[in-house]
């Protein structure tokens, strides 16, 4: 990712079990990327959204370049992650499981944008 200047935010939803082992994975083998848990309550996650600020939000100096989530928490916050523009979305295999094309529709995603 940074051989290629794309500094994210890249988005990644997988099963709710799976989302701190996804961080822990990224940042075991990439320590430079900065990775978002995006996961908890209402509340936790209104505070999360404050590192989503579009004013650094493509550069190296950005607070989130990854973000992990699941499946049931973009469905409930769709409409504030839905003005974030993203490079790419990852979804978990099971996660396509439950309906991941109809999300992907849901959130105007074409892949790379």
């Amino acid at each position: 990712m940074t051989s290629y200047q794309r500094w994210g935010p890249f988005l990644v939803v997988v099963p709710k079990s799976q989302i701190l082992s996804w961080v822990f994975t990224f940042e075991h083998h990439c320590p430079n990327l900065r990775v978002l848990p995006y996961c908890g309550g209402a509340a936790d996650r209104a505070l999360l959204r404050s590192y989503l600020a579009p004013d650094e939000l493509y550069t190296a100096r950005s607070g989130v370049h990854i973000f992990v989530t699941s499946y049931n928490v973009m469905q409930c916050d769709i409409e504030h992650l839905r003005q974030v523009r993203k490079c790419f979305v990852f979804l978990w295999q099971s996660t396509l499981c439950n309906g991941g094309s109809n999300w992907l529709d849901s959130l105007a995603i074409d892949g790379a944008r």
